[in-house]
């Protein structure tokens, strides 16, 4: 085989930075890992009570009325929810009276420090637990028990705002016994647990066709990776969501730890949207430092809360601006994309991101002015629509990229076949040999048959080249009825067919009379005989070893001796 030409690709520069940045990139990664859990495991168990209740009965204005103060002016919270200016503040009200053992009072909280009095005396409190300086107000629904000797007496509800916002804000506020905490429960939170289950068995249903590709050796592994960034993409949105509302405190005791949790998935969730755009965009390297600015805030503030200098919730201000810097650019380069794009998968994917966006940039703005109260609604509608967006593109993706599999398997098979009889080709039978070219055969068990159809010449210079086209398929079938099921059988040229045989253990006469019995058969139904000579060759007993190429020579020159020998034997047309 020639050798000349072959050049060795010694590494240079280019190279070597590339392996640079995926050591880099790798390092970084494992690095977030170990800081993701080293910021779990250290988050410590608050002693507060974290059960949730629901809504039975309100206490808001139109209940007696919650009220707080202006100096010594008395002034009506309502309705509610009521927002007052300042980081601190007191509402008043008055227990109703008929409400016996078995009842307790519930109000939703979003990242505030609580104390309840009742009477002037402290019944409950959500504070910071000194003991653990890395504890911060979370998102959760605070109760307290009311005892009947509570009715009639004022109750205090003490806020106290973190710096999330300026206002204290006091949420609906009811009485409810516990049974009917379970009943409302999925009622108040069934748009975040079905977005969780529907979006999340998605993520992981198109995360194992990832890894089902992968498997098949493909052409298009930047598809397969595009799903990949999809799935991780759901996935850490789907776990976002889900610690972001009132369900992990019905399932967890630790409201901390699902804080965590949240602030670490909301963390992450740049990351993956920006790798599925960068396999599309034509501004690879813009996104990739997009990608490294998420990562490193992503280490940053997992170190500060690791040593205890911050907690996400004095972070978010930072992570908002980390978004919105992606938002904006990310609207620009769309805006660009869509006026140039001519492809319709690109401005359907760039339309369907446009309005996630956009619709994102809502929640940011409804997370400030309900100061955290439900902001990933306006999330999980703009994450619907572009899925939806997506799930379609993405179909009629894979769908064109089966058909041009199918199609090349088919081109690919076309490529290795004779049209006309449906045995192998002259490409098929050269591949072949390369492959047995330099295969020294040391046992007798490999053979090589040639066979020439006599008279095809005659045939169609007689009766035309329909006939003898029928003459080659007929005998291509008594070729591959006789030879099929024990070796490879090719047509090489007009009239001629070579076997190669797998497994040679009969004598040569039995395979001659195989093909002739095959031949007979055939003839009965023809008009016009078919005659095809043969030449068998195996490896002799006397050599040491022999090359395939060899014994088809040898093959070759006892078929023209057959049909020479036997010329005046062969049916006369």
């Amino acid at each position: 085989m020639p050798t000349g030409g072959i050049s060795v690709r010694k590494p240079n520069a280019e190279h070597s930075k590339k392996m640079q940045g995926k050591y880099i990139s790798w390092a970084a990664i494992i690095l977030s890992i170990l800081l993701l859990a080293s910021s779990i495991i250290i988050t410590g168990f608050p002693d507060i009570k974290d059960r949730i209740h629901f809504p039975a009965k309100s206490l808001d204005a139109s209940f007696d009325g919650w009220y707080y103060y202006e100096g010594t002016d008395k002034v009506p919270a309502s309705p509610l929810p009521y927002n007052v200016t300042g980081s601190k503040a007191d509402f008043y009200n008055i227990i109703p009276e008929g409400y016996n053992t078995g009842y307790v009072m519930s109000f939703d909280n979003s990242y505030q420090y609580i104390k309840v009095y009742i009477d002037g005396q402290l019944v409950y409190q959500y504070q910071k637990d000194k003991e653990n300086p890395r504890f911060m107000p979370s998102k959760i629904r605070c109760f307290v028990d009311i005892l009947p000797e509570y009715c009639g007496k004022e109750v205090r509800i003490s806020i106290k705002s973190d710096s999330l916002s300026p206002y204290s804000k006091l949420s609906p506020v009811w009485l409810q016994t516990p049974k009917e905490a379970v009943n409302t429960l999925f009622i108040e939170n069934i748009r975040p647990f079905l977005f969780f289950i529907m979006i999340g068995g998605l993520g992981i249903a198109m995360l194992i066709g990832f890894l089902i590709l992968c498997r098949q050796k493909s052409q298009n592994r930047p598809d397969f990776y595009m799903l990949l960034y999809l799935a991780l993409f759901i996935l850490d949105s789907a776990i976002w969501v889900f610690t972001d509302s009132g369900l992990p405190q019905f399932f967890f005791g630790n409201s901390l730890l699902v804080m965590v949790v949240s602030f670490e998935a909301f963390l992450l969730l740049p990351l993956p949207l920006l790798a599925f755009i960068r396999t599309f965009s034509g501004s690879q390297n813009s996104f990739g430092k997009l990608q490294w600015l998420c990562v490193l805030n992503f280490i940053a503030q997992n170190l500060l809360y690791i040593f205890g200098a911050a907690n996400f919730m004095r972070m978010l201000l930072l992570t908002h601006a980390i978004l919105l810097l992606n938002i904006a650019y990310g609207a620009v380069y769309m805006c660009v994309e869509l006026y140039h794009s001519r492809s319709l998968y690109a401005k359907w994917t760039l339309i369907g991101l446009g309005l996630f966006v956009g619709i994102s940039c809502l929640s940011l703005v409804s997370f400030y002015k309900t100061k955290g109260n439900d902001n990933s609604r306006f999330f999980t509608l703009g994450f619907t629509i572009f899925i939806i967006i997506l799930m379609l593109l993405m179909f009629r993706r894979f769908l064109g990229i089966s058909e041009e599999s199918a199609k090349s398997a088919v081109y690919q098979e076309l490529a290795y076949k004779d049209i006309l009889t449906g045995l192998g080709n002259r490409t098929a039978y050269e591949e072949k040999l390369e492959t047995l070219d330099d295969i020294i055969l040391l046992n007798q068990n490999t053979a090589v048959i040639m066979l020439d159809i006599d008279k095809l010449k005659i045939v169609n210079d007689t009766w035309g080249h329909r006939e003898g086209d029928s003459l080659i398929r007929d005998a291509a079938e008594c070729i591959w009825n006789a030879y099929g099921d024990i070796g490879d059988c090719y047509r090489v040229g007009g009239d001629e067919f070579i076997v190669i045989l797998k497994n040679c253990t009969l004598t040569p006469d039995t395979y001659r009379v195989n093909l002739e019995t095959s031949i007979q058969a055939c003839n009965a139904s023809r008009n016009i005989p078919l005659s095809i000579s043969s030449g068998f060759a195996q490896k002799p007993e006397d050599l040491p070893e022999i090359t395939i190429r060899s014994l088809i020579s040898m093959a070759d020159q006892q078929m023209y001796q057959h049909k020479h020998k036997g010329a005046s034997d062969k049916p006369d047309f």
